[in-house]
């Protein structure tokens, strides 16, 4: 037999303490009581259970990996380094342009939350 053996490729990373798998979304929230509504003051970030999990593992300081998908948008690139800033690998995240998450919130006395996503032409669903 002539030839070579192919190459096993680069060396695996450390296998994580957790790989989370769920959404992560973006969030709009209003910053003082009130409706959401043009001219309020927001804020934003993200957020999502398997997401904040990766989070808090990494905190704890441990090994934290996310796997999902997020909007090949803005929001998107957002969620995905705001992960990688808490230490948490995300290597195993796709990018689609059809998926964008975004919430919003509402402060209205006390925290509400008003789930809503943007479809891949634009408009907003609710539920």
């Amino acid at each position: 037999m002539t030839g070579s053996a192919p190459s096993p490729g680069p060396a695996p990373g450390p296998t994580p303490s957790l790989v989370a798998l769920g959404e992560a979304m973006a969030v709009v929230a209003t910053t003082e009581p009130g409706p959401f509504a043009h001219g309020a003051p927001m804020g934003r970030g993200w957020a999502g259970a398997g997401a904040t999990v990766a989070v808090g593992v990494s905190r704890l300081g441990h090994t934290a990996a996310w796997t999902g998908r997020v909007g090949d948008d803005a929001a998107g690139a957002m969620v995905l380094a705001g992960l990688r800033a808490e230490g948490v690998d995300v290597s195993g995240a796709r990018t689609d342009p059809d998926a964008r998450a975004v919430e919003r919130a509402a402060a209205t006395g006390h925290r509400r939350r008003n789930p809503a996503w943007r479809r891949g032409d634009g408009s907003l669903a609710e539920w």
